[in-house]
Order: structure tokens, then sequence, then C-alpha cells
């Protein structure tokens, strides 16, 4: 009669580690589903989203002729944040600075209360695409360029 109960005995235990196996085999495959599902067979890129200007620049809007409204990016004074090398002589013309040879930059679209033109940046400017990089990946070149902050351009993880 011993002997029954040690075969029986193992015959729970083989099925109970054999239930146990299956088990988790089972919740990998699911598992490897729900992620296929979720973010396909390429990586994910990170952010999803970017701010349409870097952190601490002030957003400014402007409406043309056929009602198409465009938004211009302030560039910062030296004494507010984020401003990194931007107001510095650039280094290919010391007459200019840093900002006024960015693709996209204007300074006679907005003035102040005592009538200083304003120099804003256009980040959808088409010359950002003539670097031969995509347009959010150039713009990281020039944030890392600069030492601009810029969530969602900056810590972007799809460029070479």
């Amino acid at each position: 009669m011993l002997f029954i109960y040690k075969k029986m005995d193992i015959f729970y235990t083989v099925v109970v580690v054999v239930a146990v196996i299956m088990f988790i085999l089972l919740l990998t495959y699911v598992g490897l589903l729900i992620a296929e599902k979720n973010y396909g067979s390429s990586l994910v890129e990170y952010p999803p989203l970017a701010n349409s200007c870097p952190d601490n620049w002030k957003a400014r809007t402007k409406v043309d002729n056929n009602n198409n409204e465009q938004t211009y990016c302030e560039i910062p004074t030296s004494s507010m944040k984020n401003v990194g090398t931007i107001l510095d002589p650039s280094a290919s013309n010391e007459s200019l600075t840093n900002a006024q040879i960015t693709y996209g930059y204007n300074d006679t679209l907005f003035t102040d209360v005592s009538s200083n033109p304003i120099g804003v940046v256009d980040f959808t400017d088409p010359l950002w695409l003539s670097t031969g990089k995509t347009a959010i990946c150039a713009k990281k070149q020039w944030c890392e360029t600069y030492d601009i902050q810029w969530d969602g351009v900056t810590n972007y993880t799809k460029c070479d």
C-alpha cells in the first residue's frame, strides 16, 4: 500500500510541474502577442510628441492673409532660462549671433512695446529639411550645438 502512495505522489508532482511549465509558456506567448499588438515589430519612437518651441521659449502665433495660423518661437533674452549659446556671436560670421544664422530666423514679424524687433524662429521652415536629416533630427542637432533643452526633441531616440 505504501508503494501505491509513493507512485501517486510522483504522479501528482509531475502533473503539477508540467502544468506550471505550460502556464509559464502560455503567459509568455500572451505577453508577446500583446507587445506585438501595441508596439509593432519596430522600436517605438520616444517621445511621441514634441513641444512646438524649446523649453521656456514663448510661442507666438501670427495669422496670414489666408487665415493660416503659424507658430513662431521667441528667442529668450540673456537673463532668461534655456538660452544656451544662441545669443553668442556665430563662429562662421562674428557680426551675427547664432540665432541670426538659425534656419527660420526672423526679426521683422514681432516688436515689443518699445517697437524693438523681437527675434523669432520658425521651426516649421522647410530649410530644416535641407540638412539631409528629418526635421526633428536637424532640430536635435541644433539643440545640441547651441545647448538648448527642448522636451520631445533633445530626448528624441530615432536619430542616427
